[in-house]
Parts: C-alpha cells; sequence; structure tokens
C-alpha cells in the first residue's frame, strides 16, 4: 500500500517541476505542508524570481478519491490568512492521468483578459508574422496565443488582429449586457 504523505509529498514536487519548466523559478515545499503559520503546499523561496504564480495560493492533491469541494474549501480558508498568496487553487490528478486546476471563475476570466492582453502585444514584426514567446527551456508558446492550436507559421497579421478586435466588441457587449441586468435586479430585484 502506497503511503499518502509521501504520494502527496510526490504529487507537490511534480507540480513544483511542471512550474519549473514554463517559467524557469524553483518553488518548494512548503514546510509541513502547510502545518505551520505558513499555509499551501508549494510556495516561491524568498529570494526566488517573482512569477505570476506567487499569486497563488496553491493546494496539490495527488488522490484517488478527491473531493474537489473539499479540498477547494481548504483552499479558500487557507488563502484568507496568507496576504502574499490570496488566490486559491487546487492542482490534482489521480494516478495515471494529467494534472488539473480548480479555480474561482472570476479569476479565471481575469487571467483570459490578461491572456488576451499579451496575445495582442505579442504580435509585431514587419513581416507580418507572429512573433511567439518560448518558454525557459526554449519550447513554443504559441498554443497559448492561439484559441484552436498552434498558430500557423505564416499568419497574416492582420487578419489576426482582425480576430482579437472582433473577440474585444463580443467581450464588451457581454459586459454591457451584464451592466444592464445588474441595473434591472436593482431596480426590480432579483428573482
Amino acid at each position: 500500500m502506497v503511503n499518502a504523505r509521501a504520494k502527496g509529498q510526490r504529487g507537490e514536487r511534480e507540480v513544483i517541476e511542471e512550474i519549473y519548466k514554463v517559467f524557469g523559478v524553483k518553488y518548494a515545499r512548503t514546510p509541513l505542508s502547510g502545518g505551520m503559520d505558513i499555509k499551501g503546499d508549494i510556495r516561491r523561496p524568498y529570494k526566488g524570481k517573482k512569477t505570476i504564480c506567487d499569486l497563488f495560493h496553491w493546494e496539490v492533491k495527488f488522490n484517488e478519491h478527491l473531493s474537489v469541494w473539499e479540498a477547494f474549501k481548504q483552499a479558500e480558508r487557507d488563502a484568507l490568512k496568507d496576504p502574499l498568496n490570496p488566490v486559491p487553487i487546487v492542482v490534482f490528478r489521480r494516478k495515471n492521468t494529467q494534472w488539473r486546476t480548480i479555480i474561482n471563475l472570476d479569476m479565471f476570466l481575469e487571467l483570459l483578459l490578461e491572456l488576451q492582453a499579451y496575445r495582442t502585444s505579442a504580435i509585431k514584426g514587419a513581416d507580418g508574422l507572429v512573433d511567439t514567446p518560448s518558454t525557459s527551456d526554449g519550447s513554443n508558446l504559441s498554443h497559448l496565443l492561439s484559441p484552436i492550436g498552434s498558430l500557423p507559421e505564416n499568419i497574416n497579421k492582420q487578419d489576426y488582429k482582425g480576430w482579437i478586435e472582433e473577440k474585444d466588441q463580443q467581450q464588451e457587449a457581454k459586459k454591457a449586457k451584464r451592466a444592464k441586468m445588474k441595473l434591472l435586479k436593482e431596480k426590480y430585484g432579483s428573482k
């Protein structure tokens, strides 16, 4: 039988390695996995380079019978006590599966907005091609820039900008509709 604590520690090390592959920063397991005043399962060492990962309060679960609701409740509760890492995230998997995450929808949407802004700023070059970034190990991140996978090598800069503008207009229309619905609910009460 596998020791649950050892399995949990192995899961934490796997997530740390995944973060390192993308950001080039070696995070560390929290001493006693949050059993002391410092909560969360992993965090950046004090002198390590800052990344967006610092925003998150990480709970890592490597468990065959996980209650995602209980795990996220723990992450939310502990994140309230963690002013340096205020956004709860649960990273979890079972044996022989990929890592998955749970995050609040509002934060997920905020991250998507940031990604969209990044996509727009990543478009450059007089040749009309999209300049795609790469990770610390040199692998291409174009799959993050395209909603349908890797960008074609010869994508037209103008076509891509048009697509972004269309998505921005759709986003603005949705915001306006939500604002209108909010006003109606305030005026007539929600049902």
